[in-house]
């Protein structure tokens, strides 16, 4: 009697221009042995249901579980003094009660400011940029790591525009991408540094995190303008909000 083996089979097959069949008893060790690499699209056997019942209407670019991570706004941009101070607070949820891992957001800082006619300060050429965390367990979302009473839950993220006083003038923009990645995921706060709030001190990093994923757009952004140094073609402007995002 003669024997061959699979690699044989499928070498014989490939030559001949066709493509080998998985048997149907390997579909288990194959799916087993995916779930190692901890892919969410093979914890399903059927995949028309992973995609939401509707592939064809649907994506999932960054192959990460869908649990209904949300950006707010809690408090809309307010405008706190003449001179470019200027205050946003967002709120995040997460409709997945189960959801387990990490709410990341890159946050990006332009600005280009001058004081008395002078260049004050600006990074336009290199904006300043860090990466925060905050827990997420059993979908209750948590400032940082959650503590050991778990008392330190999300409320809101604010962010904050600094003032620059009399004669100033300038722009100041920040911006986020916010992304959620489960427990196990390539993205581990765990490693991270401690920011220096006093309020919510958050994992943060200033480097590029391995296995990020950068969305294509960012969900908050918030920018202002303002002039108290008038002269020719350039009136002067109270702090404007210019943008404002999640409405």
């Amino acid at each position: 009697m003669q024997t061959t083996t699979m690699r044989q089979e499928t070498s014989e097959l490939r030559q001949r221009g066709k493509r080998p069949d998985v048997p149907q008893d390997m579909r288990g060790f194959l799916t087993r042995f995916a779930l190692r690499g901890r892919d969410p699209a093979v914890a399903d056997e059927n995949l028309y249901r992973y995609c939401g019942d509707g592939p064809m209407g649907a994506t999932d670019p960054t192959g990460m579980a869908d649990v209904g991570l949300t950006v707010s706004t809690l408090r809309p941009a307010v405008p706190l003094d003449d001179y470019g101070m200027t205050m946003q607070q967002a709120r995040f949820a997460v409709a997945d009660k189960t959801a387990n891992g990490w709410i990341i957001q890159r946050v990006r800082v332009t600005y280009r400011v001058y004081k008395n006619g002078q260049l004050f300060g600006s990074n336009v050429q290199r904006p300043g940029e860090f990466w925060e965390a905050w827990q997420v367990v059993n979908g209750t979302i948590y400032a940082g790591r959650k503590n050991t009473l778990g008392t330190n839950v999300h409320h809101a993220d604010t962010w904050g525009i600094p003032g620059f006083g009399r004669g100033s003038e300038g722009g100041y923009r920040i911006e986020g991408w916010i992304m959620f990645y489960p427990s196990g995921s390539a993205v581990d706060p765990g490693t991270w540094g401690q920011s220096k709030s006093a309020t919510s001190p958050l994992p943060t990093t200033y480097t590029l995190p391995k296995g990020w994923q950068e969305p294509a757009a960012p969900v908050r952004e918030l920018e202002d303008r303002w002039c108290d140094w008038p002269r020719a073609n350039v009136p002067a402007l109270k702090t404007q909000i210019v943008k404002d995002l999640p409405k």
